[in-house]
């Protein structure tokens, strides 16, 4: 009689699974290669749409004033006077922005989530258009008012503008609702951000089990565990917020990232404590045994094919060092400096309008005469 082979244990789905089956995963997860060339084809597109635009108000201009450009050809030409951001120039000025968008959502008392998730609606808008195609300003707002709808934050567009003029008196409804459908797309439609601020909740509780409940005697105390989660929480949004690792790493990791930043030492504890490292024993060899290894080498159990076994836990050093990376790019926030902001922001008004760059020069090259003495 053939004996029956076990049943298999069932592997229970963990928010690790869901979170891998989200589209936040699926559409914004990346390595740190394939960031560095998704933004290189962005910038390298925008560089495209500055040339198109510039060759278009070139031939434009050179119709009205043929006598100035037959003079001054080559100072009128593209290679003459277009500047173009750099990877770096767009990646400072975006962060300059970003910056702006908490200002923004403080002086209108919106909610950290609504502030995180408009962060990251800006930061994807990015990684899918350059600075060279939108300027930032009118984007930033479409993206705060977005995340607040998205956030069931919702503010009427007309009252939303009427506040958001206390930071740019030019706004109009007119330059948020004009973008919307531009930002969502460029979003893919997905709306929904996994933040790291319930996995830090989580970790706080769990911190209290291991640390506190479990440990004897305990390795900190309540008050000092509070403090930790409360300067964790202000990384997460005064310098994760600003940086990539949102493409890069997992909620859960960003959020003990987040401790670690704060508390390193703490962390080391917890991660050797929650997840020893497994001691291997050594079982004799008896003759069923051996059979069982090679009947398992040769992928066959009692005539049935074996199914892969899953892949071995990350050890506590593996995590460490997860960790430490994302901790390490999430503290990596360059200080504002609004004078080299203004000379880039001047840079990107002239790619966005090169019919002014060009009327610039023709003026310079062709200044106009004195009138005549009276």
């Amino acid at each position: 009689m053939t004996q029956e082979a076990p049943p298999t244990k069932a592997r229970s789905v963990t928010g690790d699974d869901l979170y891998r089956r989200s589209s936040q995963y699926r559409l914004w997860s990346y390595t740190p290669e394939s960031l560095a060339e998704r933004k290189r084809h962005t910038h390298e597109r925008g560089v495209r749409k500055v040339n198109d635009k510039f060759d278009e108000a070139h031939k434009r201009l050179c119709e009205q004033h043929p006598q100035a450009f037959a003079d001054h050809g080559p100072q009128l030409s593209r290679d003459a006077l277009v500047e173009y951001f750099t990877l770096q120039e767009e990646t400072s000025y975006l962060t300059y922005y970003c910056m702006m968008i908490l200002r923004l959502s403080d002086s209108l008392k919106m909610p950290s989530q609504v502030k995180a998730t408009a962060v990251s609606f800006f930061r994807k808008f990015y990684l899918e258009n350059s600075v060279m195609e939108f300027h930032p300003r009118n984007v930033l707002f479409t993206c705060v008012f977005l995340a607040a709808k998205s956030e069931n934050c919702f503010m009427k567009l007309e009252a939303f503008v009427n506040a958001a003029r206390k930071s740019n008196s030019k706004l109009t409804e007119k330059d948020i609702s004009d973008l919307e459908f531009t930002v969502l797309s460029s979003l893919k439609f997905t709306l929904l951000v996994h933040h790291p601020f319930r996995p830090l909740y989580g970790f706080f509780l769990d911190f209290q089990q291991v640390l506190i409940q479990a440990a004897n005697p305990p390795v900190l105390t309540v008050d000092r565990l509070g403090a930790l989660y409360d300067r964790a929480k202000r990384w997460l949004s005064d310098q994760a917020l600003l940086t990539d690792v949102q493409f890069l790493f997992t909620p859960p990791q960003i959020a003990l990232a987040a401790l670690y930043s704060v508390d390193p030492a703490m962390v080391e504890t917890y991660i050797n404590k929650k997840f020893p490292t497994p001691t291997e024993t050594k079982v004799e060899a008896t003759p069923e045994t051996k059979a069982e290894t090679k009947a398992e080498t040769n992928g066959e159990t009692n005539g049935e094919t074996e199914e892969a076994e899953e892949p071995a836990p990350p050890t506590p050093q593996q995590l460490l060092e997860v960790v430490k990376q994302c901790a390490q790019l999430g503290s990596a926030v360059p200080e504002e400096d609004k004078e080299a902001i203004r000379e880039i922001d001047k840079k990107g008004f002239f790619c966005l309008h090169p019919t002014r760059l060009i009327e610039k020069r023709l003026k310079k090259l062709n200044p106009t005469p004195p009138p005549p003495p009276q």
